[in-house]
């Protein structure tokens, strides 16, 4: 397979240089390669892992799309499909519907090719999101490559960026896509956060002094606990609708309001077999989440 840059001119990146360049002694086949230099609706096919042990409860309770969360209220439990919905440009088959109250969290499994939805019901609500490769658990997102791993239009060009557009990445800490942002409908885009650690206990326990409270590091910790994963497991996550933008004249970062209306929507599709983990952000001082945590809808959709 040849692979040559879009700009005529521009030196052509060598598969083989991609290979080493992979922080993975796994094989990259050339699908992958190829999504990687042109992402497409098609994922690519990447290399299959061990499946990562699970008790035998546990076991037995694990499907594709399925989901846990077991301390959110019981009227807001998942409306599982299959229900067919339409959308512009294809039919998808709905296999995950939950609605996720304020201060919750859940933990989806999710197959290559299926897409993620996520919905602020209220509007300004932050939605924080880990990600780990469901065959391989100790594989989890990168916010950093996330930002600065991307092939680039010349070699040579090294821009990080500040923000995860639609068309974007999520990368591992293997260096390997996990998510390609694939819609969203807030008026303006790209109002995601990437840099900053999710809140915890000792934010609003210490620094914020509003007394004991989880944060989304505690939500997303007790999400996953099934998984045998520990707090200490959980990555730096990408945090949907959070505005979280950096001062140079105060050398600080600032949290704004969201952009995010009620009923706007995220979208993203699954690259890699995944454990997906969601906290609706606890936070009802300031900005972050317009001062009031709201519940959010969490779909899952497959190709039909």
């Amino acid at each position: 397979m040849t692979l040559h840059s879009r700009s005529a001119g521009a030196a052509a990146l060598d598969d083989d240089a991609i290979r080493n360049a992979m922080a993975t002694p796994l094989p990259i086949s050339d699908e992958a390669i190829d999504w990687l230099r042109h992402p497409s609706a098609d994922a690519p096919r990447l290399p299959r892992l061990a499946p990562v042990a699970r008790s035998s409860a546990l076991a037995g309770r694990v499907a594709a799309g399925r989901l846990l969360c077991d301390d959110c209220p019981r009227d807001a439990r998942a409306r599982a499909g299959p229900e067919t919905r339409t959308r512009t440009e294809t039919s998808l088959n709905k296999v995950i519907e939950r609605v996720v109250p304020g201060k919750h969290g859940i933990a989806v499994e999710m197959q290559p090719g299926q897409q993620l939805r996520v919905t602020d019901l209220e509007g300004r609500q932050v939605v924080d999101m880990a990600l780990f490769n469901l065959q391989n658990l100790r594989e989890k997102l990168s916010t950093s490559y996330s930002r600065t791993r991307y092939l680039p239009k010349h070699v040579g060009d090294y821009i990080p960026r500040d923000r995860i557009n639609v068309g974007d990445t999520l990368m591992s800490t293997l260096c390997r896509p996990m998510m390609t942002f694939i819609d969203e409908t807030a008026p303006e885009k790209g109002v995601h956060d990437c840099h900053n650690r999710m809140c915890n206990r000792y934010l609003y326990e210490v620094q914020l002094g509003l007394g004991p409270q989880d944060g989304c590091h505690e939500i997303i910790a007790k999400a996953v606990s099934p998984y045998g994963l520990l707090p200490e497991d959980i990555p730096d996550t990408f945090d949907i609708n959070m505005r979280y933008e950096h001062d140079c004249t105060r050398h600080r970062w600032v949290i704004g309001l969201p952009a995010s209306r009620a009923g706007d929507y995220v979208e993203f599709r699954a690259e890699m077999p995944l454990l997906v983990a969601l906290s609706v952000c606890p936070l009802e001082s300031g900005d972050c989440n317009g001062g009031k945590s709201t519940p959010v809808r969490v779909e899952v959709f497959e190709p039909a």
